[in-house]
Formats: structure tokens, C-alpha cells, sequence
């Protein structure tokens, strides 16, 4: 409309929160009006020194190498002493499964923030602090851990067929109930993660102010877990425990069929732990787990030939991030990748991988998803959405993702936000103090 001020007009009936999203960041049009959209793409002063409000500016970019950096003499907090480092070099580290720590100890690196991979080597990183070494951050979320339940196979979307199709071991929620009762979640937590994160009770970690609070967290209880699944029938006949139990009257499933299932997931090393706990767990509870360790490209490969994207596995360990809108469209009925719908789903690529399906939740997802500007509508679906998800369990939650960063012990100011787009995004208030108040 003017030169500080642009309209927006939407189509008539749709509503937005976020209506910010619509514009772009703004750009000097000084420096970019020559330059044509395609150049826009390649052109160094938008690849490698951009301008920006920053604390910081580009000076040097040697690629694969190291950014140089110098303190912003127009910086809008300048007047605060901020930023209060000169010059900042950024190195970039060779690709290891580990990353190399012994930078931070000799004093040749400052700091090792998010990209370097700390989350994968926990045990060295606390090693090295309680040894006074350096200083560790960690936070948890947004991304999430979950097995995932095979309740409906691809098998099943024309008719359940017990003579050619999968025995039907999961449709029963006391089933799912019992899985989560029988594994030994804690033990993953404090095992493999050594304490730095927590069990989810459903897609939102609970920092996120549209997580609903106290919703019930099936604890680890093998008793328990063994009387649901004797309920539903699933016995042990011969006495045996290094034998799986068998049906006895169990619905849809023909007896004496033994409770021996597969587990996919990524070959890791921190998922053979987590598979390790996960097999021992079950076998305590009289049900056999096998592991499949696959390469992600196998595991996530589109259906009907992927085993997870084809509705193709028995359990399956799968990682998800949750963005600015809870994810409540991850279970709904309309993703179930099909045949039908060329295995994409209608709308988000078809990750309703568990073939879970209660009418009740998909109302209250799209009436969530849909409510636009009626705040207390998308409250009240959110609430409803994780309350049946929490019930329901197409998918065992087992722990947040964890961001890790270490630093020198003198480095002061470090602010871990794992909503953040890097654990850098407070550089300015960095500094090398004897003292740190507080990290």
C-alpha cells in the first residue's frame, strides 16, 4: 500500500493464526533489485555474506572449511556491548559417527553446538564434565520416539483373512496396553539416554504451551502386563519361559498361534540398545520380539514395497518432529497409506502408518485443524485429539529427542532452545567470564 505497509487478502471463508507466514523476511532492495529470482538462488551475496540485522557479519566463507565473522557496528543492541566477541570463526568438522571432543579440552574449539551429533556420545560428554573438562547442555523435543503398532496391515484393507493374512495381534487395545506396561521405558531412558530425556505421553513435548498436562503415562509393570494379556488370552501353556505364549480363544486369531512378532527400525547404535531393552522386556512378559535392523532408504521406502509406507510389519520404531500445529493429522483415518490413494494419504504423504482409525478422533483433528481464528474451538478439539491418542495407543511413545551442545567451562550465556532453529541463537550474549551465573 505504501512503502512500509502490504495488504493481504485471503479467500473468503479461510482464517489463519498465522497469518505472518504469508510475507517474506524483508530484503535490501538496494543491494537485490539488479538480480533476477533464478540469480537470486546462486548469487554470493545471498548464499554466502547476506545482509542481515544480525549480530554478526559475514567476512570470509571458505566452504567445507571455516566462516569468519565480525561484530556488526550496526547492530541494534550495540549500545548494550553487544555482541562481546570482535571476531567469531565457525569450523566445520569433518563427518564421523563421533564427533571429536578433545578440541574442546586442549582449547583449539570454544564451543560444539546442535549440528555436531553430542546427543550420540552422552556418556563421553558427562565423562568429561564431571571431570571439569567442559560444559554440557541438554535439552529435549520437539522431535519424539515411538513404536509404532502394526494394527492394520495393507493385508487387511480388503477383508482380515487369518488363512493368508498376519495374525491380528495388535487390534485389541489391551494388547497395546500390555506392550506398554511389559517394556522397560525407564530403563531406556536412564540406559541409553542417561537421564536427559523423558516419556512422552503424546505427540507435544510438555514445554509446548498446547500440550494438554497430566495425561496418564502407562508405567512399567510387567505384572500387569502379563494379567492383560492373559485376559485376552494369550497363555503360557507349556510352562516355558524361553518360549513364547500362545492364543487360547484370543479374537481373530487362531489358537495355539505363538506371540512372536518383528521389530523394524534403523540400524544405529543407539537403536540395537534401545531393541536390546525392548526384546528382553517382552521375553519377560512371554512375547517373542525379533529385531530388523535396516538401512533408512529400506525402511522408509514408499509403499507397497517399504515396510512401514506398505502397512508391511508386526512393531516399528519411528522418529517424528512436532512443528507449530500439533500433529494430531499423523493418526487420522484419511492418511492410512493405500492402494487406493497411491499410498500418499490425501493431504500429509499418508504417515497414518499403524492403520489406527476412530471416527471420533478424525472429527476432533479437523475440527482442530480447521477452526481458524476460533481459539477456544482449537483448544478444546487439541484437548480432545491427545486425550483419545493417550487412550488409544497406536503408538508406544518412548522418549523426546535430545539436543546437545558442550562448550569450554568459562564460556558463559548458553541458552539450549530446542525450538530454536540452532543452539547458537543467542550469540550475542556470549562471553568468557571465571564466573558463569548461570547457563
Amino acid at each position: 500500500m505504501d512503502a512500509q505497509t502490504i495488504k493481504w487478502t485471503g479467500v473468503p471463508g479461510y482464517l489463519t493464526t498465522r497469518p505472518a507466514s504469508f510475507f517474506w523476511l524483508p530484503q535490501p532492495k538496494h543491494l537485490l533489485e539488479t538480480y533476477t529470482a533464478e540469480e537470486l538462488n546462486s548469487a554470493e551475496i545471498t548464499n554466502k555474506t547476506p545482509m542481515g540485522w544480525g549480530a554478526y557479519q559475514i567476512t570470509e566463507w571458505i566452504p567445507g572449511s571455516e566462516i569468519r565473522l565480525i561484530k556488526n557496528p550496526n547492530y541494534f543492541k550495540a549500545s548494550e556491548g553487544l555482541p562481546k566477541f570482535d571476531e567469531l570463526i565457525y569450523r566445520f568438522l569433518p563427518t564421523m559417527p563421533n564427533a571429536d571432543l578433545s578440541p574442546l579440552v586442549t582449547g583449539e574449539c570454544d564451543i560444539m553446538e546442535t549440528s555436531t551429533g553430542l546427543e550420540d556420545q552422552i556418556q563421553t560428554v558427562r565423562e568429561l564434565e564431571l571431570a571439569s573438562s567442559i560444559t554440557s547442555y541438554f535439552s529435549q523435543g520437539p522431535a519424539w520416539e515411538a513404536i509404532n503398532f502394526g494394527i492394520k496391515p495393507a493385508s487387511y484393507d480388503a477383508v482380515y483373512n487369518p488363512y493368508e493374512d498376519r495374525q491380528d495381534f495388535f487390534s485389541d487395545l489391551r494388547i497395546r496396553q500390555a506392550f506398554a506396561s511389559c517394556i522397560n521405558r525407564p530403563a531406556i531412558i536412564s540406559e541409553v539416554l542417561f537421564s536427559q530425556s523423558q516419556i512422552p505421553s503424546t505427540y507435544l513435548p510438555l514445554t509446548n504451551p498446547l500440550a494438554v498436562q497430566n495425561l496418564p503415562i502407562i508405567g512399567y509393570d510387567t505384572t500387569m502386563g502379563i494379567q492383560l494379556l492373559e485376559e485376552v488370552g494369550w497363555l503360557d501353556q507349556d510352562g516355558n519361559p524361553d518360549t513364547p505364549r500362545t492364543a487360547a480363544g484370543v479374537d481373530n486369531v487362531f489358537n495355539d498361534t505363538p506371540f512372536s512378532v518383528s521389530y523394524s527400525v534403523t540400524d544405529t547404535e543407539q537403536n540395537r540398545q534401545i531393541a536390546q531393552i525392548v526384546v528382553s522386556s517382552m521375553k519377560d512378559c512371554g512375547v517373542e520380539v525379533t529385531p530388523q535392523f535396516l538401512a533408512p532408504s529400506d525402511l522408509l521406502a514408499a509403499g507397497p514395497e517399504g515396510p512401514l509406507f506398505g502397512r508391511n510389519f508386526d512393531l516399528a520404531q519411528l522418529g517424528w518432529s512436532s512443528g507449530n500445529t500439533p500433529s494430531c493429522f499423523l493418526y487420522t483415518s484419511s492418511e492410512i497409506p493405500t492402494e487406493k490413494n497411491q499410498w500418499l494419504g490425501t493431504q500429509y504423504g499418508g504417515i497414518n502408518l499403524t492403520g489406527y482409525s476412530n471416527p471420533d478422533y478424525d472429527a476432533y483433528c479437523h475440527a482442530m485443524l480447521n477452526a481458524g481464528l476460533a481459539v477456544d474451538a482449537f483448544n478444546q478439539n487439541n484437548q480432545f485429539t491427545q486425550q483419545i491418542l493417550t487412550n488409544d495407543l497406536p503408538m508406544l511413545p518412548l522418549f523426546y529427542h535430545i539436543k546437545a551442545m558442550a562448550s569450554r567451562v568459562d564460556l558463559c550465556g548458553i541458552l539450549l532452545d530446542t525450538s530454536a532453529r540452532s543452539g547458537l541463537n543467542n550469540i550475542e550474549s556470549l562471553e568468557i567470564s571465571e564466573t558463569c551465573e548461570s547457563n
